[in-house]
């Protein structure tokens, strides 16, 4: 999810006209601390076209929370979220410094949120996550993509579904919650099935507080944008994309979790709690399946859920 800033307000607290964050975290105080992402490999992702990997000065961020906390009702907001596609990645002391900024000058804050990236959770280890928590670390939001290794290492993820285990067990360990994310479509149609199935399977062996689901798709100068043009990977159709998602949720099977499907990529919008949402869900993908509108389903509201 991305929002743009007012410009006279951008200029001073965000660098970059458009800043990125997470669907639930939209009503959390933004504070800039970077943007883009230390890895920039993924064959998918845009970050990987752009480059444009950014940290800012410890004062800097300072300046930027001291100038938050004199706006109008932000005092009334009891989460934080640190700006940038892994901030977990930068050094432990210095993330501390920001949360010790955080708590001094917006006292209302109860935790401090931000995305991840599996190294990053397994090279803090225990102790430095301790701290972290201890001193208001909360929700990690961690892109799994596929629970496929076949797909992470076509895609080039740099990673493994043993590496995520062992970072989702880490931080069951330590008490710190965390949102998943996987694409839809990401083995293309050769291996449609595989990642579906295997994705789920994975959902199913750890304890994610939420799960938000998008759908592939290819950004120009990206790998994985070549590799389309050149007839090199098979995107899926929109019918196919259906029967993924519905085959992914098939499998499914967790706990007090909420799927997030709302994602402007996907053709249907699928929001619910699992397990007891599960049926209705999947009644929705039917329905879509077989009315071969996708637009119409575009429009569906949420209240009901």
């Amino acid at each position: 999810m991305f929002m743009r800033m007012p410009l006279d307000i951008s200029a001073k607290l965000y660098e970059d006209e458009v800043v990125y964050r997470p669907p639930l975290e939209a009503a959390s105080i933004l504070i800039d601390v970077g943007s883009g992402c230390s890895w920039s490999r993924c064959t998918f992702c845009r970050e990987s076209a752009k480059k444009r990997y950014r940290v800012s000065d410890l004062d800097t961020i300072k300046r930027k929370i001291e100038l938050l906390a004199v706006l109008p009702g932000i005092l009334e907001h009891n989460k934080a979220f640190l700006l940038g596609e892994n901030t977990l990645g930068l050094d432990t002391d210095f993330l501390l410094a920001i949360f010790a900024h955080i708590h001094k000058y917006l006292p209302h804050v109860k935790c401090v949120n931000m995305y991840g990236r599996i190294k990053e959770v397994l090279d803090k280890g225990e102790a430095d996550l301790c701290r972290l928590k201890e001193q208001g670390l909360g929700d990690l939001y961690i892109g799994v993509e596929s629970g496929s290794n076949r797909v992470l290492k076509m895609v080039c993820k740099g990673t493994s579904t043993a590496m995520m285990q062992r970072c989702f067990d880490l931080l069951d360990q330590v008490g710190i919650p965390y949102a998943l994310s996987s694409v839809i479509g990401l083995g293309g149609k050769e291996h449609s099935a595989e990642h579906a199935i295997a994705t789920a399977r994975f959902y199913n062996g750890v304890h994610p507080k939420s799960i938000r689901i998008m759908t592939l798709t290819p950004v120009r100068g990206t790998v994985l944008y070549d590799q389309v043009q050149e007839g090199k990977f098979t995107e899926l159709t929109p019918d196919e994309v259906l029967l993924e998602e519905r085959l992914f949720l098939e499998y499914l099977e967790v706990e007090n979790c909420l799927l997030i499907g709302t994602h402007i990529s996907n053709n249907v919008p699928l929001l619910g709690r699992l397990p007891e949402d599960k049926e209705k869900l999947k009644d929705i993908l039917d329905e879509a399946i077989v009315s071969h509108d996708p637009s119409y389903w575009q429009k569906r509201d949420f209240e009901n859920f």
